[in-house]
């Protein structure tokens, strides 16, 4: 029998939303910054959805659906896309080596699984669905599991880095060799770059 989540309640939002502040926006600059050792390490150890890898050097059912506090006019510099996809990748880290198991009718094999079912039931994935469509499979079938994975490998981790060189080409001068050596001459550097 499918586990269906009950819908979010109107409170969900106002109870359980992280905001970022100027006291706490650091906080939130080193999530982002373990969000990107989690996706470095998927891609350069494994070269897909890390399933056994989670740090606990964040919180991401905080970061889930975080919101910068807009009193302050300001945004600190954080990339909320990242914190919110990131913070999906870890949870579905920490559900992929249980997914076998939680087909089972009424099994919850840990805590950690129990928290992201009830994050799950509360609405906290309802920004992110394919995020949300990968965590339902896993209590439903191991196999459509692990190919929403894929997807999510492709479309969260492999698409941030997508998107940082999109931008990249688009704002940056292309300097060619001949300026960068002109440059370096001009510094007073003798040596030569081929």
């Amino acid at each position: 029998m499918r586990r269906q989540p009950a819908r979010a309640p109107d409170e969900f939002n106002k109870m359980k939303l992280h905001y970022i502040t100027k006291e706490n926006h650091q906080e939130a600059q080193q999530a982002a910054r373990a969000i990107l050792c989690i996706y470095n390490k998927t891609i350069t150890s494994y070269g897909n959805f890390a399933n056994n890898f989670y740090t606990n050097e964040f919180d991401a059912f905080k970061y889930i659906q975080c919101r910068i506090d807009i009193t302050t006019g300001h945004p600190f510099g954080v990339d909320l896309n990242l914190l919110h996809e990131g913070s999906a990748v870890a949870l579905l880290c920490r559900l992929s080596p249980f997914s076998g198991r939680l087909t089972e009718k009424n099994v919850i094999p840990d805590a950690i699984v129990d928290k992201i079912l009830r994050y799950l039931q509360d609405g906290a994935f309802d920004l992110l669905p394919l995020a949300k469509d990968a965590a339902l499979s896993a209590f439903e079938d191991e196999d459509i599991f692990t190919a929403k994975l894929r997807i999510i490998y492709e479309e969260y981790i492999l698409g941030y880095y997508r998107k940082i060189t999109a931008c990249q080409d688009e704002t940056r001068p292309q300097l060619h060799i001949s300026q960068f050596r002109a440059k370096r001459h001009r510094q007073g550097e003798t040596r030569e770059f081929s």
